[in-house]
């Protein structure tokens, strides 16, 4: 876990230096995708011990950093270090490991149930659409001729949203069936994209759908743990 928060640092620091697609590729992309698998599968692994009524919010919580993670990427990377590298000696399992827990074999019956590949396929579907926004938000800027600062401006409210909207879909991930919050946040990007998107014409607009967007898409984020206890 600390090799994985150095690379994420790293790639940070790295990418707010960078004016070319292939830096962003090798250090926003390769190296703090390498990075986060270090980290952050052992701590989801632990949250799952650790929580069980409110686990979804719990999950909220952690996934909300990943959208203050785009506000400013310099800024990020040492909030990442120094708040972190502390905490990271209390992060534990609630249960010690054991050799018998280590050696028995793994629970596939999961690929026995329609359920899993129902949501697994409605994951992958939701990813396809769901980053496209944010990709396209700072050229779509540009080409209504808006100020330079727009596009990067939208990105932030994005990602900002997207924390909120996060935390949002983890608390109703405890109260209600997943189903109910993946409907919301399906309704929620609809309407942001007909209304929002395509009427924008001028910045209040733009930074409207970011907001609405970011709220809504991050919401999705929250369920894997309501999907994970309907299939437990």
């Amino acid at each position: 876990m600390y090799l994985g928060l150095a690379i994420m640092a790293i790639g940070l620091v790295g990418a707010s230096f960078c004016n070319t697609i292939t830096g962003l590729i090798a250090t926003q992309g390769a190296m703090y995708g390498l990075g986060s698998i270090l980290l952050y599968l052992p701590s989801n692994l632990f949250i799952d011990e650790w929580f069980v009524q409110r686990k979804g919010m719990a999950y909220g919580i952690m996934f909300a950093g990943t959208g203050f993670s785009g506000t400013a990427l310099r800024t990020w990377a040492i909030v990442l270090g120094v708040i972190t590298l502390p905490v990271l000696h209390f992060v534990r399992p609630r249960l010690p490991p054991s050799a018998a827990s280590a050696l028995r074999p793994r629970d596939l019956g999961f690929l026995k149930r329609k359920s899993f590949f129902l949501f697994q396929i409605g994951n992958i579907l939701q990813s396809l659409g769901v980053f496209i926004p944010s990709l396209w938000m700072p050229t779509f800027a540009l080409s209504l001729g808006l100020p330079s600062f727009a596009g990067p401006l939208s990105l932030a409210f994005y990602n900002g949203a997207s924390s909120v909207g996060v935390i949002i879909g983890g608390h109703m991930s405890d109260r209600f069936h997943v189903s109910t919050v993946i409907l919301t946040s399906t309704i929620g990007c609809m309407i942001a994209s007909l209304i929002s998107w395509g009427l924008t014409s001028g910045q209040a607009m733009l930074y409207l759908f970011a907001i609405l967007w970011g709220t809504f898409a991050g919401m999705y984020n929250a369920t894997y743990s309501g999907c994970a206890k309907t299939l437990s």
